[in-house]
């Protein structure tokens, strides 16, 4: 593999810079490599005990070369914190002069040492390493910043095996590859042929040694590389005549991959692929087609770091709306505001003292330092989650993004852990991406702790995802819990070992307290149940022996502490040693520590009574938690009746079997795995757990049958949130039945609603309920009519119009044959939205709509004839038909304020806005769309969002607030990149509203200055742009929001406030409405940045009389 030509001998130097070197204050100093700039030197920097590389350059650059040499290396800053660019700790010069940089160390060498010990390394391992060092490229051009000199021996290895570009701009600096004695001193073989022929260095020159790089680590050896004997100018001629086609024809690769090579060196530098960026997406794009793992592109989350698809045009004409054909946003993943830390459920909080395990807790931090999974592994009972938790909680502040707990011991489907991460995560995605793709989407430039708790169950689902996720996403670092290691690459195994207990038969006194965590952990929660517990010189000697009995283990401690209540630790004592002993004759095959538990839990059940053991077995049948309805609900019977459930519950609180939470206003009761596991045992080994499995379906299917009757009403809210509270519950009922014969009639029942999926931003998981329930029973039926036509109203809400009309026509066909109006209804308004919407035929559009509501009418079904009503005054809107469009807002209004519905409402206000907007009305068009915004936001119905703040932006274009409509729109595309949905979801009218007042606030601004606000925008976290949108505070640092002109009705209305007229006054005098004038003065108080009217009136009389004059 050729990369350099001869380099002079340099020994004597090498020595005299090892000493200067060494003056500088550097010790330990080796020499470890040499190029055709400089000599590579291993050093120690005392100072901060860490060992780094030097760089020396050995070429005598002139004055004017020395000076490009610092500003290219202070450019080089701008680039260190990238995940694929070798890290600058300083430069400075040597006492000769002669200038050096100081590197990170890369032990595990280059590419280059990679391929030469090696050999190739196939073109599935060296795709990911050609995306990441396209993305360091793609971002040091956005900088201004050329490589010059791309090839295997600058691509290091780090640590953790990913590849990082060095070296940038050094050729540059010292004459291309040539030096001043004409000898070369580049890599002619990775040089483009442009560049050779004398031409200047760019972008696509960058690009082919990229591509060159590749082919050489695909194959072994660069694409030119130097024959033997041939010398350099024939190996420059070859370069610059040979047809790369004959170089590309013996080598085994898929052909795409082999375009995508051949385009990137391409030997005219016009036709070649134009940026790093654009390659990288190619390359990403070849291993989707081939079903790999796909790399994330690392690019700064700036706005100016953005990556433009091939094609499109550069940022200063670029249109926000030129992309809106696609799901995509061309707009790479941004980094948010720090989240939260949580878990799926509930804080990240523990709920009693976490004791010992300190070196534990430092021992796992420390291993993220060198590894990015981390798996916790031991029995159960160990204390692994704990010990997660805690790690989590200590190494919250080194994750910008936030810390997320998720646990898994409910989940039972592999194919649901993509969307219990998705979901956990808030990302609300409704395109028709994979989970798994949306969840690598969301994570690639995210830097943030996931906490995977109880993998045991699903090894090897949760393996394939970690190690999509960790190569899609650099930054992200994941501690797992388990029984088995995962056995993927990367993986670093922690083993949890017990606690440490005393020797019984060493002297013990009240000291043990200090000495071991296990006797800690027993005095701790014992002293919580008998407040005047403590070790002392009479029972040291018991509780030492206790604690050597259950092993340190901390669930078998916490079990026998729970007895406390009525024994003391002598008789807890001598009755743990019978029941050991027992469990020693009867189970020789488990292991000592798992017979130590299940001796414990065996015990626990001993001592519940009747009721207790009952309810232990029938709550098991419950995802994560339950409510004390549910719990009543579904496990009472004869035998255990409703009465007696609440105080078998407070009971198994008691006994540390339940642990008790309150969410939402609401008690809730849930179980440790091991302890829900023994439950679940218990009640397959009586028979009775398919008849309580029903039971938990039916109680499910009740309750989201009762919330979609109810969804119209005022109590909607209340019911969005229950329903995200059960939502797992929900998710165990559908899993039911799928997986159970005859049960697929319950599901399609319990996934018709269309609420659960819509409103609480669940589509991508209720496309996949739908499709998989709807496939187990083909017959026509009523339940199978709701189905089809609930999965069409989320296909057209994703844009998949085919999709959505072929689901549509299936279910009117059944609807009509089985006279089921309701049905036959849904089926003909999604149609009649796939016409308004994905089709622009609004008149066409105008009769399904009229001839569904009849057919709602007639089936008195309630609710869905108002989501109707908002599609259809929609139509109106895209007909030019305010006026009509008024009148079903009207009804629409009139409907939400008897029955107290919001949901509903907050469309119908954007759809209000919207006409207002059209009308001329931009006052109005805002209060309307600030009104919707707010309801929306309690829901986090990220479509809803993402449109109003479309419309709002529109409606600032429209006030002649240019900048704001920029900054709103950039926050509006990252939401919709967010959602996953097409922006607008598709709705071409709509769309081609967005495409001119866009055109008006850019007309307005200029290209610059436009492009400038929306990126602005765009990097605003979600609830920041939410602020911004609603006028709770000025426009972004950089704007110049506070010296916007008031219009001319602004400047009168602030003269009448001046005045001291009333908005009720003002209204009058200016012969308009109350709510306009109300707009207009909160208008002028959020543009002046005032927040009363006293300072509107001091301000007018300012521009009246400005300083200065009489």
């Amino acid at each position: 593999m050729d990369e350099t030509g001869p380099v002079p001998a340099l020994s004597g130097l090498a020595l005299r810079i090892a000493s200067e070197l060494m003056a500088t204050g550097f010790e330990d100093i080796h020499e470890i490599g040499r190029g055709g700039f400089g000599i590579v030197y291993r050093c120690r920097q005392p100072d901060l005990d860490r060992v780094v590389a030097v760089k020396v350059l050995t070429a005598e650059p002139d004055g004017s070369n020395r000076e490009r040499f610092w500003r290219e290396q202070r450019a080089m800053g701008k680039l260190s914190g990238h995940p694929n660019v070798v890290t600058i700790y300083d430069v400075g010069a040597t006492s000769s002069g002669r200038p050096f940089i100081v590197m990170e160390y890369h032990r595990r060498d280059s590419l280059h040492a990679l391929i030469r010990s090696q050999g190739p390394i196939g073109w599935e391992a060296a795709l990911p390493i050609a995306i990441k060092i396209a993305g360091a490229l793609e971002t040091a051009h956005r900088v201004g910043m050329l490589h010059r000199d791309v090839k295997p021996s600058n691509i290091l290895i780090t640590d953790y095996g990913e590849p990082q570009l060095a070296d940038f701009g050094i050729a540059r600096i010292f004459g291309g590859f040539e030096t001043a004695d004409r000898r070369v001193a580049g890599s002619p073989a990775f040089i483009a042929p442009e560049v050779i022929t004398g031409g200047q260095p760019s972008r696509t020159a960058d690009v082919y040694g990229l591509g060159a790089t590749l082919f050489c680590a695909i194959t072994g050896h660069a694409a030119y590389e130097r024959r033997s004997g041939e010398s350099v100018v024939a190996q420059f001629l070859r370069i610059t005549r040979e047809p790369l086609a004959d170089v590309l024809s013996g080598v085994a690769i898929p052909d795409d991959l082999n375009d995508v090579i051949a385009a990137a060196m391409d030997r005219d530098p016009q036709s070649r692929t134009s940026t790093p960026g654009e390659l990288g997406e190619q390359l990403r794009a070849v291993e989707a087609r081939h079903e790999l793992p796909i790399d994330g592109l690392p690019l700064p989350d700036t706005g100016d770091a953005r990556l433009h698809n091939a094609g499109r045009a550069p940022p200063a004409s670029r249109s926000r709306t030129a992309g809106r054909d696609t799901a995509a946003s061309p707009l790479p993943m941004r980094a948010r505001k720090k989240p939260e830390s949580k878990s799926a459920d509930t804080p990240l909080g523990e709920l009693t003292s976490f004791v010992g395990r300190q070196h534990e807790v430092a021992a796992v931090r420390q291993l993220f330092s060198v590894s990015r999974l981390v798996t916790l592994i031991g029995i159960g009972g160990v204390g692994k989650s704990r010990l997660a938790l805690r790690v989590a909680q200590k190494a919250s502040r080194a994750f910008p993004d936030g810390v997320f707990v998720v646990e898994l011991a409910a989940l039972e489907d592999p194919d649901l852990l993509p969307y219990t991460i998705v979901d956990m995560l808030g990302i609300r995605d409704h395109s028709l991406r994979a989970p798994i793709t949306v969840l690598c989407e969301h994570l690639r430039q995210r830097r943030l702790l996931l906490v995977l708790d109880s993998c045991e169950h699903l090894v090897g689902a949760v393996a394939s995802l970690v190690d999509d996720v960790l190569r899609a996403a650099p930054t992200i670092r994941v501690l797992a819990t388990s029984q088995q290691a995962l056995r993927i690459a990367g993986e670093h195994l922690y083993p949890v070992l017990p606690l440490p207990v005393p020797n019984p038969a060493e002297p013990v006194g009240p000291e043990l307290t200090t000495r071991y965590p296990s006797v800690v952990l027993f005095a701790e929660r014992s002293a919580a149940l008998v407040p005047d517990f403590a070790i002392t010189p009479s029972n040291a000697g018991a509780v030492a022996r206790l604690c050597h009995q259950l092993e340190g283990i901390p669930l078998a401690i916490e079990l026998a502490a729970a007895r406390m209540r009525v024994l003391t630790v002598n008789e807890l004592e001598r009755r743990l040693d019978d029941r050991f002993q027992l469990l020693r004759d009867g189970s020789r095959n488990l292991p000592q520590r798992h017979q130590t538990l299940q001796a414990l839990i065996d015990w626990s059940s001993d001592l519940c009574t009747a009721n207790e053991q009952a309810l232990w077995a029938r709550a098991s049948v419950f995802a994560r938690d339950v409510g004390v309805d549910a719990l009543e609900a579904v496990c009472s019977d004869d035998g255990l009746p409703t009465a007696a459930i609440l105080d078998a519950a407070a009971a198994l609180v008691d006994k540390s079997i339940f642990i008790r939470e309150e969410r939402d206003g609401q008690v809730r009761f849930r179980m440790l795995e091991t302890i829900r596991a023994y439950g679940h045992a218990r009640l397959a080994a009586s028979g009775d757990e398919p008849s309580l499995v029903r039971r938990h379906r039916d109680w499910y299917l009740g309750l989201i049958e009762a919330a979609d009757r109810e969804w119209g009403g005022s109590q909607q809210q209340q019911w969005a949130s229950r329903l995200q509270v059960e939502h797992a519950n929900v998710r165990r009922g559908l899993e039911y039945c799928a997986s159970e014969p005859g049960e697929a009639r319950i599901g399609m029942r319990i996934a018709s609603v269309l609420w659960l999926w819509l409103a609480l931003g669940h589509l991508a998981e209720g496309k996949l309920w739908l499709d998989r329930i709807l496939a187990l029973d083909t017959e026509p039926s009523h339940e199978r009519a709701w189905a089809l036509a609930t999965a069409g109203y989320i296909a057209a809400t994703q844009g998949d119009k085919a999709l959505a009309v072929a689901m549509a026509e299936q279910a009117r066909t059944i609807a009509s044959a089985l006279n089921e109006p309701g049905a036959r209804a849904f089926a003909t308004h999604v149609l009649a939205v796939c016409h308004c919407s994905l089709t622009a035929e609004p008149a066409a559009a105008i009769p399904l709509f009229n001839e569904a509501l009849q057919l709602y009418d007639n089936a008195n079904v309630p609710v869905y004839p108002d989501l109707l009503r908002i599609d259809l005054a929609l139509a109106h809107i895209f007909l030019g038909e305010l006026g009509q469009a008024t009148v079903v807002n009207d009804e629409l209004f009139e409907r939400s304020r008897s029955t107290g519905e919001s949901w509903g409402r907050s469309y119908a206000l954007c759809t209000r806005g919207l006409s207002a907007l059209l009308s001329g009305d931009s006052v109005q068009a805002e209060s309307d769309l600030h009104e919707a915004l707010k309801i929306k936001r309690f829901f986090h119905d990220t479509l809803g969002l993402a449109t109003t703040l479309d419309m709002l932006a529109w409606t600032a274009a429209a006030s002649g607030d240019a900048e704001r409509a920029a900054t709103l729109l950039g926050a509006a595309t990252t939401l919709w990149q967010e959602s996953g949905a097409p922006p607008l979801t598709g709705a071409i009218t709509l769309v081609s509203y967005g495409e001119r007042f866009e055109k008006t606030a850019r007309t307005k601004l200029g290209d610059r200055a436009f492009n400038d606000a929306f990126e602005r925008g765009a990097a605003l976290p979600t609830e920041e742009s939410l602020t911004l949108a609603l006028r709770e505070r000025r426009q972004p640092p950089g704007t110049a929001c506070s010296v916007t002109k008031l219009t001319r009705r602004e400047s009168e209305v602030a003269s009448l406030v001046a005045d001291g007229l009333s908005n009720k006054a003002i209204a009058a005098r200016l012969v308009i409405s109350l709510r306009t004038a109300e707009g207009h003065v909160e208008n002028i108080l959020n543009k002046l940045g005032f927040s009363s009217r006293a300072q509107i009136a001091s301000w007018i009389t300012q521009q009246h009389n400005p300083a200065g004059k009489a």
